[in-house]
């Protein structure tokens, strides 16, 4: 029986990219899901905000967010990742 302790959390990589992109496309209609693009953008400029879990050597699931220095986010703060931000 699986369960939460099989589960180890790690920042994302881009060799995680492709899988990454599997899982969004699965999780989201096209019109809201991050394309591949903002995907890279994510794991490349906010890495220490997108972790993956692994059951094994499988990706099952992702988080990531990004910083904003607005203090809600919105569609375009969300596109984009300011390391001096306060708001995740």
């Amino acid at each position: 029986q699986r369960s939460m302790a099989d589960l180890r959390f790690s920042c994302a990589s881009l060799q995680d990219l492709d899988v990454v992109e599997q899982l969004e496309a699965a999780s989201y209609p096209a019109d809201e899901g991050a394309d591949r693009a903002k995907l890279e953008f994510r794991i490349t400029h906010a890495s220490e905000f997108f972790m993956v879990s692994r059951r094994g050597v499988e990706i099952v699931g992702f988080v990531n967010g990004t910083l904003s220095a607005d203090s809600k986010l919105t569609h375009d703060s969300m596109s984009a990742h300011d390391p001096q931000g306060s708001t995740l």
